[in-house]
């Protein structure tokens, strides 16, 4: 899980590193935090979609599976914590508030902050992240998705 964003953060981590100067050091690695964010984002709606259409395979019609996978994309867009427990709760309230008790308070305000910030960057404004507080996200991705699998599954 999350692969891209574990590639790209160990390879930027070394990049960061090897820089001596502490000026260039936080101009790059603000710009290299931005970079895993987007990278995250990215894994994430890769990860829904595996998620939901391994779901889909197991509990329905060839038919019907087929369709709801064309039509995943409005869906997968839609990660922040609310927006991700209101997918879940396509498939059942009970499982919305599975979903929301599985993953600690902590790790959902880190995964939200991520999401937040990313939003930020991709639309050119400034964010609040440091490359320390970005070191997490693997963990913290796969703590949700993890449970997003269980609630639905």
């Amino acid at each position: 899980m999350f692969n891209g964003t574990r590639i790209v953060l160990e390879n930027m981590s070394c990049a960061v590193k090897k820089i001596d100067d502490i000026n260039i050091n936080q101009s790059v690695s603000g710009y290299l935090t931005q970079y895993v964010l987007i990278a995250f984002s990215a894994d994430l709606e890769r990860e829904l979609k595996i998620i939901i259409c391994e779901i889909l395979e197991r509990n329905s019609t060839p038919f019907l599976s087929a369709f709801i996978t064309n039509t995943l994309g409005s869906i997968i867009s839609r990660t922040k914590k609310r927006e991700l427990a209101d997918t879940v709760g396509m498939f059942g309230n009970d499982k919305r508030e599975k979903f929301l008790k599985i993953v600690d308070d902590e790790v959902f305000a880190r995964y939200q902050n991520y999401l937040v910030n990313r939003d930020e960057a991709a639309h050119g404004k400034s964010i609040n992240l440091t490359w320390a507080d970005i070191q997490r996200i693997v963990e913290d991705g796969e703590k949700v998705m993890l449970a997003f699998r269980e609630a639905i599954g």
